[in-house]
């Protein structure tokens, strides 16, 4: 069976995916711990008290076993806004997206194990750490994981030290260079024996082969509850003696485990006191224990945001507005997630609001949204007066702006921005920032960052969607399984004169609901577009909802899409040559089934000749890798063609992006 393909487009400096870690490490103690519940879990507020009491004995093993280092100050707890017991206050910049920790349901791969996603190498950081709430709430699990705060502890050293396991439970033993049998284990000293698991052992006990002089398959190292060593937490963090990290005089170099094997056989703690936060960091003086962790509760809300639009003559440049009309259609129509308020503001020198906030509840509000976006450009540039707009809308809501959000389009460089940061930081707004063309204003990026929202680049490139592709990125991405978006296909092409381009769509099982195809063109009336579904019925003009103004086309599948193959012909009616795209879009067919998504980064920001980076790409239904797949990235740089690589599923292969 031949594996699913699946498209990852990157840019280089015109589209920076950024890895935003909002923890903090100040004066000792870890802040902005972000804990998500995901919008899956029922309420229960005996959740949040296991979170809380986990985390505040992790937060002393973490002072002990960093030797009076660090401890945990300040965690947030973010849960569904289904959730209404208890008294919760309104998150800022906080999110799903953002959380250090996820707590949601069991998948098929790990069940209720405790897991961090890690895929970026030794030292580096992790992406998040997962629970499961039975984790928290069922003491029987206790006996098979060890303490809570322990595990947390040995979660946290893979997330913000990227440092590795010490155990295989594939090679619990191995032969030495001294041709000694040894567990695979750190510390080397630990004591225990060897036992038969299941009985699949020869006779029912751990014999040796005489062909390998190794233990025969089925054996593994039992070790005894009590122990003098008190290393790795990193190994069996379950005994009581655990309480440290495998130093260089107990680790064991020859050990067959992923510590070795990742980070060149050095040991946790070495990997650790290399760590930014070691080195910048002395240990307390005195005996006495940290202080407790304090705990702020979150609660979700709707979505308040305002599209803050630049109309000003730098946006004039080639299709610059053009593109930025028909990301911003498509972002109205299309990817805000129903139930958010959305309000509309333009600025040149000045600002203009088009629309207050609508809420979100019917095509209709959509359409008149989307009648709302500018159709001129004209006059200079107040970067603040837009911003200062925007703000003002969002209020409108309930009087207050904290955790609201902007997405700011701008075009060119405005040198009055810096005097508006103070304002737009003690609004508790998060703002996105879209930097259309070129000449982006180095600002921009630090007015982002300091608000918690995302930055991105997009080229001039007449045939790139990178503008739809920064609108979709901005969509949320941890959303109950219903309402979350899938982008199935993006593509524009530049088609000659009354030529055509065709494609296929693969639409899986797991898909199908609220399907919509949209079409994009640059002048005149709509491009001919035949839509073909598995079945073989076509789907062509006629059967679309036209915005001549923004040249947008939506055509939505009634019910529940065909899972299969799609295919499109769309052909340029015109007798000059125009960019024509095509978005697919598509929500869950079930309520309790994820769907396949994809989503990538870099190791690091920055890209040089001296200083290549490696592209990583996380494709997983639900939780749940997706293994097999063939995965291209396209990365998109400033000027020059597209750079196409094929990734590789087994960390194989350094692909060296300039």
């Amino acid at each position: 069976m031949q594996a699913a393909m699946y498209l990852l487009s990157l840019a280089v400096m015109c589209w920076k995916l950024q890895q935003v870690y909002s923890v903090q490490l100040r004066d000792h103690g870890y802040e902005d711990v972000i804990i998500a519940v995901h919008p899956q879990v029922p309420e229960n507020p005996q959740i949040i008290t296991a979170i809380k009491d986990m985390v505040s004995e992790a937060s002393f093993y973490l002072f002990n076993a960093t030797k009076r280092r660090f401890f945990y100050r300040e965690v947030k707890i973010l849960v569904p806004n289904t959730w209404q017991s208890l008294n919760f206050q309104r998150p800022q910049y906080e999110a799903h997206q953002k959380a250090s920790v996820m707590i949601s349901n069991p998948n098929f791969s790990y069940g209720n194990d405790p897991y961090t996603l890690h895929y970026k190498g030794c030292g580096n950081k992790g992406k998040y750490i997962h629970f499961t709430p039975d984790f928290l709430m069922d003491d029987n699990l206790l006996m098979v994981y060890g303490p809570r705060g322990k595990v947390f502890l040995h979660e946290w050293a893979h997330f913000q030290w990227g440092v590795f396991d010490e155990y295989n439970y594939e090679k619990p033993f191995f032969l030495s260079v001294d041709n000694e049998i040894k567990a695979t284990r750190c510390s080397s000293e630990m004591v225990g024996m060897y036992v038969c698991k299941k009985r699949s052992c020869s006779d029912g006990e751990c014999i040796i082969d005489p062909l390998t002089g190794n233990l025969e398959e089925g054996c593994m190292f039992l070790a005894n509850s009590n122990q003098k060593v008190k290393s790795s937490i990193m190994y069996m963090q379950s005994l009581s003696s655990i309480v440290e990290f495998c130093t260089e005089q107990d680790h064991d170099k020859e050990a067959p485990n992923m510590q070795n094997k990742i980070c060149s056989y050095r040991s946790s703690w070495d990997v650790i006191k290399s760590s930014a936060d070691f080195k910048s960091t002395k240990p307390i003086l005195g005996t006495g224990p940290p202080p407790p962790p304090s705990f702020l509760l979150l609660r979700s809300r709707a979505r308040v945001i305002c599209l803050v639009l630049d109309i000003s003559d730098n946006m004039a440049k080639g299709q610059q507005f053009h593109r930025l009309r028909q990301a911003a259609a498509i972002f109205l129509q299309q990817l805000v997630e129903p139930g958010s308020y959305v309000g509309i503001v333009t600025f040149n020198e000045t600002a203009e609001v088009k629309s207050t906030l609508r809420h979100i509840v019917s095509e209709d509000v959509r359409w008149n949204l989307t009648s709302c976006l500018p159709d001129t450009v004209r006059g200079g540039m107040s970067v603040c007066e837009g911003i200062s707009a925007g703000l003002q809308v969002n209020k409108g809501l309930d009087g207050i702006t904290e955790g609201s959000e902007i997405i700011l389009a701008v075009s060119g460089r405005d040198t009055s921005l810096p005097t508006c940061l103070t304002n737009v930081l003690g609004s508790g707004s998060v703002i996105h920032t879209i930097a259309v063309g070129h000449d982006a204003d180095p600002e921009l990026e630090s007015l982002t960052e300091s608000t918690g929202g995302k930055m991105f680049f997009t080229s001039n490139n007449k045939d790139s969607d990178n503008l739809i592709g920064a609108f979709t990125e901005i969509f949320p991405v941890n959303k109950d399984p219903p309402d979350l978006l899938t982008k199935i296909t993006s593509v524009q092409r530049l088609i000659e004169a009354e030529g055509h381009f065709s494609g296929l769509v693969i639409m899986d099982k797991t898909v199908g609901n609220d399907t919509v195809f949209t079409i994009t063109w640059e002048a005149g009336d709509p491009p001919y577009v035949i839509i073909r579904d598995p079945s073989g019925f076509n789907y062509t003009n006629e059967n679309f909802d036209h915005n001549l103004l923004c040249q947008v086309s939506n055509l939505k599948i009634p019910g529940i899409s065909q899972a299969g193959f799609w295919t499109y012909i769309i052909t340029n009616t015109l007798k000059k040559s125009q960019v024509v795209g095509i978005l697919v879009t598509s929500r869950p067919s079930s309520s309790t089934i994820p769907p396949t998504t994809i989503s990538g980064e870099w190791t690091d920001e920055g890209i040089t000749p001296e200083q290549p980076r490696t592209v990583f790409a996380e494709l997983k239904q639900g939780h749940i890798a997706v293994q097999g797949a063939n995965v291209t990235a396209v990365i998109e740089p400033e000027s020059g063609d597209p750079i196409i690589v094929t990734l590789k599923d087994n960390g194989a292969g350094k692909h060296h992006i300039y």
